[in-house]
């Protein structure tokens, strides 16, 4: 067992790998105070230009059930959707920029 902040007995969360994406470079595991124990898997960050990209998904372990897939762009959390829809938008920015 390992204590809290407080000194509180808990159980040590083991990353289950088996539900990690292909992406995850790292595992933090959370417990939100319920039955409700979660881990948290992250992709590589990558930068550019003065930003930072990475993908992120909580999954509730005890369920099995894991999370929907982000993209974080410093600390803005979009969807698959609007990531694609950012790209295209910069994209075509930068060509638009090159004519």
């Amino acid at each position: 067992m390992t204590k809290n902040a407080i000194g509180t007995d808990r159980k040590t969360l083991q990353p289950k790998t088996d539900m990690c994406p292909t992406w995850c470079v790292k595992h933090d595991g959370y417990d939100q105070g319920t039955p409700d124990e979660g881990l948290i898997h992250y992709g590589q960050e990558r930068k550019a230009a003065g930003y930072h990209v990475r993908l992120r998904r909580d999954d509730l372990v005890r369920v099995r059930r894991p999370g929907r897939a982000r993209v974080w762009l410093q600390d803005e959390e979009l969807t698959r959707q609007q990531a694609a829809g950012l790209a295209t938008l910069l994209a075509t920015a930068a060509t638009d920029l090159a004519g």
